[in-house]
């Protein structure tokens, strides 16, 4: 199993800028990083919770090649949760798209309910001077845009509806060439972690009500994605990709097997059965939708 990490003796660094006293960043004592403690908030049994759905999703990125937050699992002073540990390296900053998208439109709210401004194409715009997260181990031909597909490649295997404008970013570093994606994060709101066991068995036991749940993941977050599943829209970000960074994506959904879901669902803790058989049967359906495309 994942460790689950007691984080109570952890110095306290500073706490959310939103002066929240729930989300604090803290010193990891062994490594000196900064990382976050997230805890749950919503929910926190074995069927419904926050953090081990960061967890899972933050493994089954590794799994794709997909640079993301490193997550344990942790608990401080009686309250479980997770750590997501700083994705900046020392010196540089942390820059939010909805920043680049307003610089390039003009204005850009990420609370708009419309997401206006929230395409793939403006994406892709803003991103042109960036290239991977820096010490990443993708292709030297990747650019961010070419990262960036693969982010709506793991949304669709996790089902992550969340992919707001300010749940994606760029670092920028010391000097003016120091420019990359920043590795994926906030991957809570996936895998199904809203429903109840009871869903999940009804689900998974009815056909016409799994293949309603599968379109109702929907890239809302994205202007006029209301009801464009999560999978049509990572279909739609790797056809805007050269054949070559196509194909690199496709096989690593390929290799994606589901023997390797089910170890990564094993080992995470704090699960109940069914929430694990929901991931799972979750991502390799959705795995499987998107190579048939």
């Amino acid at each position: 199993m994942f460790p689950v990490v007691d984080v109570t003796g952890w110095d306290v660094d500073q706490f959310e800028a939103d002066g929240s006293d729930e989300k604090i960043w803290l010193i990891d004592p062994n490594t000196s990083l900064s990382a976050l403690f997230k805890p749950n908030v919503r929910n926190d049994t074995a069927e419904q919770a926050d953090h081990w759905p960061e967890k899972l999703a933050s493994e089954v990125a590794q799994r794709l090649g997909v640079p993301a937050a490193r997550i344990d699992l942790a608990v401080r002073n009686g309250k479980r949760g997770c750590v997501s540990y700083d994705v900046k390296p020392e010196f540089w900053e942390l820059q939010p798209g909805h920043v680049l998208l307003s610089d390039h439109l003009g204005t850009h709210d990420p609370r708009d309910k419309h997401r206006a401004g929230h395409t793939l194409d403006n994406i892709r715009t803003v991103l042109h001077k960036f290239g991977p997260p820096p010490n990443s181990n993708l292709p030297p031909r990747f650019n961010a845009f070419d990262l960036f597909a693969g982010y709506l490649v793991l949304d669709a295997v996790i089902a992550n509806r969340d992919r707001h404008s300010a749940n994606w970013a760029v670092l920028l570093g010391p000097e003016e060439t120091d420019r990359g994606l920043c590795p994926t994060y906030d991957h809570a709101t996936s895998l199904g972690f809203h429903l109840t066991d009871d869903h999940r068995r009804r689900k998974l036991g009815n056909p016409v009500e799994w293949e309603a749940y599968l379109r109702n993941g929907t890239a809302h977050r994205f202007q006029d994605c209301r009801k464009v599943t999560l999978v049509e829209f990572a279909r739609r970000g790797l056809e805007m990709l050269s054949e070559a960074v196509r194909a690199y994506w496709r096989d690593r959904v390929r290799d994606l097997g589901k023997d390797h879901l089910n170890m990564l669902a094993s080992t995470t803790p704090e699960m109940s059965v069914e929430a694990r058989t929901f991931a799972v049967e979750l991502m390799d359906t959705n795995r499987r939708r998107l190579l048939d495309g």
